[in-house]
Parts: C-alpha cells; structure tokens; sequence
C-alpha cells in the first residue's frame, strides 16, 4: 500500500452508472472482450475481457504495447517514481511492463495483483496517465492507483478518469470499497481523490514501496454503497 497514486506536482457510485462516472464503451453493456459470466449493473453478464470506459472528455482503456513511448515520456521528469520507482532507465524495461500489465488484465484478478489502464483524450485519443488498482496486503484491502502526465495536469482529468473508473470497479468486482494512501505533502493527489469522491479516513505514519522512511500519510476510502458520496459530473471538477 501507500502513495500509489501520485500525481506529482499535478493531478491523483455505487451499483450503476452516477452521471459523470463513466460508463462502459457502447452504452451500459460491457465492451467485447471481457470475462464470461461475471455478472456486472442490472444483472447482465459481461462477455468479455475488454476493458473500455468513457467519460465526457476521456477513454479509458487497455495497455498495448505501442502506449510505450508516451509512458516513458511521462515518466522523463521523475515525477512518476512513487509509482515505478527509478525511472532513469524506464526507457529499456517499460515495454516488458505494459506485456506484465497487460497479462494481469487478461487474468483478472485485482485481489492478487495489480491492473492498469491507459487513458486517453477521446478528442485527439493522446494517452495522457493511467488509472488502475492494486492490492494493499498489508490490509488486505484494494487500492486505487493513478497518474498523469505533467503537461495534462490541472484540468481535472484525472478526477474524471478515477471516478469513472471506481464506479466501474465497485460495480464490476465484489469488493465493497476502495482504498487509498497518498503522502501528506502531495497535496494535489489527495485533493484529486476527494474530488472523485473518496473520504479521508485517518492520517498517520506509514511506510511505503518506495519510502526509506516512514512519512505521514492520508488515508481514503470509497464505499461501494450507493447511499455514500455520488459525487458530481466531470463539469463539476
């Protein structure tokens, strides 16, 4: 667990769709390619393993290998190492890491590892970050993931993109809530997961992937009850 969703310097319900939560490509039946037989919003039951979510501004889609070099562009100015650690040498290991990701998504099964996603301008389809969950075993719970590249901050992408894709999650994995952890000086991050909708539940010191150190951390939640917190339209951020 921890800071798994920096934004750097720049930008970090319930059952059916909320408006402004994103729904999947080609109204509220699941885009081709995802897993038989997982029952998802009203019963239906998906039929494949493709993952697409659209918002008002943004898709939300699979990795593939040719996303490579705007990832290693994102990560040139370092601001992307709470996530991937010492990006210095991304540029030789981020291929393999989209073919890892990629197969993760393929197995489906976010209480085991991780999965990330691109998310693209759905005007000029620029893949700007990436948004995904991972598994915090030290609680035993899943967490919300994201960045977004430094020339896309402060326009509230990525917001967008988190609700949407937690609304999409709840609804899809039998999970109950998200969670997240992000450093207390990382204000822009923790301020993007309120404007998604996810309560603060507790500050303390904590020790992260990538921390030599414990640091102080605020701790979020984001409950899959459709009675907490709804949120607004992406207008709204």
């Amino acid at each position: 667990g921890g800071d798994r969703g920096p934004d750097g310097p720049g930008e970090v319900r319930g059952p059916g769709a909320q408006p402004g939560d994103g729904v999947p490509a080609g109204g509220d039946c699941a885009a081709a390619g995802e897993i038989p037989g997982r029952g998802h919003a009203g019963g239906a039951e998906r039929v494949s393993r493709r993952v697409e979510i659209r918002t008002a501004r943004l898709l939300i889609r699979e990795l593939r290998p040719d996303d490579a070099p705007a990832f290693i562009d994102m990560a040139s100015d370092g601001s992307l190492g709470d996530i991937f650690g010492d990006c210095r040498e991304c540029h030789q290991w981020m291929g393999r890491w989209i073919e890892e990701a990629r197969a993760l998504c393929a197995a489906d099964a976010p209480q085991g590892d991780y999965l990330a996603y691109a998310v693209e301008t759905l005007g000029d389809h620029t893949v700007i970050g990436s948004v995904g969950s991972t598994y915090y075993e030290d609680v035993r719970q899943v967490g919300v993931t994201y960045f977004l590249g430094a020339a896309f901050r402060g326009r509230g992408y990525m917001a967008e993109a988190l609700r949407a894709f937690a609304a999409y999650f709840l609804r899809t994995y039998p999970v109950g809530l998200l969670c997240a952890a992000v450093r207390v000086d990382n204000a822009a991050s923790w301020k993007t997961l309120e404007k998604a909708g996810f309560a603060r539940t507790e500050t303390k010191l904590y020790r992260d992937l990538y921390d030599e150190e414990e640091k102080w951390y605020h701790f979020y939640q984001l409950n899959g009850n459709p009675a907490v917190g709804k949120g607004g339209t992406p207008s709204d951020l």
